[in-house]
């Protein structure tokens, strides 16, 4: 037998439409299923709801007065539901996750949220510019961050994921655009795109300053997210050398060349160094331990 509630659901709709095969498909039902719950809650309740006929649908004196009744019941029940959603959610432990713009693939993404359902936690994510290369952590504006290194690690807790490959990033009418491959010193004497950031390890790293033999490097433009300065480097300002773990990434204008003789990008999660025990530093180490395992396999 249909649970009590059902059956009191399946009264009302019918009782309000009075027609069984309108109320069907209010319920998402057939309307054999309609009239099977109806007789249900007939011989559950030992009264007759309905005067029925091959043309017509009635509700009884008994109906009429179930109606309001049962309809009142079911806001309630509504009501308790709601309530109870509202109490899991307040008890649902979330963490917040900062992304530095292309620093995340769908074999990171999905290991993510792995391991969140693993701990019973919602996560909750947010893309971060240059501004912080933490994406988030170190002022606690978010609990773990993906990024890349390396960064300025103070205070933070830095567990390397994986590596993707330095590329040119060129304007298509760049002269390199149509080469196979290119040197970092082939682009030592181009204007570069700088990111806005106090992190001085991050930009010395992005801007290739260990291959300058102290040489101070051309600035075409200072940019804060990876999108403006992709724009940049579309608008002939200046060039990257930069990574990004998208799979394949395209984008009108542009022309990514690999780098020979640049090591590869490491793709790192953060957590901050107080963390320890917390449900982000468990998702940081379960990652960790993933990734590693990746790399000897």
């Amino acid at each position: 037998m249909n649970h009590p509630v059902e059956l009191l659901e399946t009264f009302v709709a019918a009782a309000e439409e009075l027609h069984f095969a309108t109320a069907a498909e209010r319920l998402h039902l057939d309307p054999s299923s309609v009239s099977r719950r109806v007789r249900q809650l007939e011989a559950l309740t030992g009264v007759t709801l309905f005067d029925r006929s091959t043309r017509s649908v009635a509700l009884t004196d008994a109906g009429r007065t179930l109606l309001p009744v049962a309809s009142r019941a079911l806001e309630r029940l509504d009501e308790v539901d709601r309530t109870i959603r509202s109490l899991r959610r307040a008890e649902r432990v979330t963490v917040s996750v900062g992304l530095i713009a292309h620093s995340a693939d769908s074999r990171l993404l999905e290991r993510l949220n792995a391991a969140a359902t693993d701990l019973a936690v919602e996560l909750e994510t947010t893309e971060f510019g240059f501004d912080d290369t933490s994406a988030g952590v170190r002022d606690a504006t978010s609990d773990l961050g993906i990024v890349f290194e390396p960064i300025d690690g103070e205070g933070l807790v830095v567990q390397r994921l994986f590596d993707v490959p330095r590329i040119a990033i060129l304007p298509t009418r760049h002269r390199f655009a149509e080469r196979d491959k290119v040197s970092i010193t082939d682009l030592l004497d181009e204007p570069w795109i700088k990111p806005s950031s106090i992190d001085r390890t991050f930009v010395d790293h992005w801007l290739a300053v260990d291959h300058r033999n102290g040489r101070e490097p051309l600035i075409g433009a200072v940019t804060h997210t990876s999108e403006a300065g992709l724009l940049a480097i579309m608008s002939g300002k200046g060039i990257s050398a930069g990574a990004t773990a998208r799979t394949g990434f395209r984008t009108d204008g542009l022309a990514t060349v690999p780098i020979t003789d640049l090591p590869p990008a490491n793709i790192a999660v953060v957590t901050r160094a107080d963390t320890d025990g917390t449900p982000a530093r468990a998702i940081a180490n379960r990652l960790h331990l993933l990734f590693a395992a990746d790399r000897r396999a």
